[in-house]
């Protein structure tokens, strides 16, 4: 291997493409004469804050496929340039992103619109800028990675483009522009479909597949400047969707209203994010495979299984705490839930805060058919599981269950008897009232 200083650029060998040092930037580029396909991965990892951009050369051939993969990848800014391109496609993954950034798109005889962008999970950059005439994007929560970065928020800032994008299964965010900087839109296959939504200048895009939709609704809180990135926080999307087919569904950036589901026996895939929800108001039966995965919390799986029902409603909602130390995924449901099951935690490391799941059962519902008869409220941690309040004229005993006692006349806020009836007498150790002999 060769190590070369050439005026003021130090360029070594890395497998498939090579770096150069360049100023406060570092440059990595394909190079066929340190090719060996033998030894590297087309995976980019590793910290590279110290520099003021990381430029990408992009051809057909050589060069970064994934940004971040099993190790996260970061940087303060990404600047991508096209060297060499055919018709075919090229790929540029953001998949394990662990700083916000901004990706800069450098202008060439080359098109962009061959270079597809997906963003995993939520890691994308901040913003998009540089003038180029065409953008092809897609966005996946399918994919066992982190989520470091808040939301997927992508902005793009540039001159008037064609944005040419595919869809993944369900409803996709793909990108907001200020004051519709997209002057076209197209999909890459007939089954792709978008849809866009406005706020105070800001213009939100969607891709979906196999999904009705029935009903859009925007609450807009803010009047957008250019050059302001989109906040989801003050323009918010509610989606009301019919389900006949597999769906993923993210709440990474829109509420989620399931009116009807007419495939009542698939298991669908629902991704939570803090603060966006779902609500299920179908009459047949609804099974969800479930998933937290956002950093720095713990990572959650469950299925969830709503019983058919013709009256109520079931809330799934993603909530931090004020101190920002746990998060819970919330289950507020008046219909009968019949299982929860294959709940698992990831293991808690020196980084990672506690993530929690609690159930609440509403207008008379009880959470008898998951195993905890007569109560209305419970909680999932890592390691145990409990009742934390009981449905009426019912109390937690000394082993944390739901007993019923018509002599309890008072209980505390932990739900347990505090004060009995003339004639009983308060058991310290059960937490119940007995008769006084």
């Amino acid at each position: 291997m060769w190590f070369c200083l050439l005026l003021l650029f130090i360029s070594f060998c890395n497998g498939e493409y090579c770096q150069k040092v360049e100023g406060n930037d570092i440059v990595i580029y394909a190079n066929t004469s340190c090719s060996d396909y033998t030894l590297t991965s087309n995976k980019l990892t590793g910290d590279y804050t110290k520099y003021s951009s990381v430029i990408i050369s992009v051809s057909n051939y050589y060069g970064i496929s994934d940004f971040g993969s099993v190790n996260p990848f970061k940087a303060r800014k990404v600047i991508i340039q096209i060297e060499e391109m055919s018709t075919s496609h090229s790929f540029l993954s953001f998949v394990n992103i662990e700083t916000n950034f901004r990706l800069e798109l450098v202008k060439s005889p080359y098109s962009f619109k061959n270079v597809q962008f997906t963003f995993y999970n939520g890691n994308s950059p901040t913003r998009i800028i540089g003038d180029v005439d065409g953008l092809l994007v897609s966005g996946s929560d399918d994919y066992d990675s982190n989520y470091h970065l808040p939301i997927q928020r992508t902005y793009f800032n540039s001159i008037p483009i064609n944005l040419k994008f595919s869809s993944d299964i369900s409803i996709q965010y793909l990108i907001s522009s200020y004051e519709g900087s997209i002057n076209k839109i197209t999909p890459k296959s007939s089954n792709d479909k978008y849809f866009s939504q406005t706020c105070g200048g800001m213009v939100r895009y969607f891709s979906y597949k196999n999904i009705a939709i029935y009903d859009i609704t925007t609450e807009c809180n803010h009047q957008f400047k250019k050059d302001e990135e989109d906040d989801f926080n003050s323009f918010i999307v509610t989606i009301t969707v019919s389900l006949s087919n597999y769906c993923q569904i993210s709440l990474s950036t829109n509420n989620y209203i399931i009116r009807n589901n007419n495939r009542p026996s698939i298991t669908h895939t629902v991704y939570t994010y803090p603060n966006q929800w779902l609500k299920y108001e179908s009459s047949n039966q609804a099974i969800f495979k479930i998933y937290r995965k956002k950093e720095p919390y713990q990572k959650i799986e469950f299925s969830l299984t709503i019983e058919q029902s013709n009256e109520g409603t079931t809330l799934i909602k993603e909530v931090e705490n004020n101190d920002k130390s746990i998060s819970t995924v919330i289950i507020s449901s008046s219909k009968p839930l019949y299982v929860l099951d294959d709940v698992k935690f990831s293991e808690t490391t020196l980084t990672t805060k506690k993530s929690q799941i609690m159930i609440i059962g509403m207008k008379g519902i009880t959470l008898d058919s998951i195993g905890y008869k007569n109560c209305n409220m419970m909680i999932y941690k890592e390691k145990t599981k409990e009742c934390i309040e009981c449905e009426k004229r019912y109390y937690l005993n000394s082993n944390k269950e739901c007993q019923y006692n018509s002599h309890c006349i008072k209980i505390n806020n932990q739900n347990h008897c505090i004060e009995c009836e003339y004639g009983y007498y308060l058991n310290l150790n059960t937490k119940h009232a007995k008769y006084s002999k």
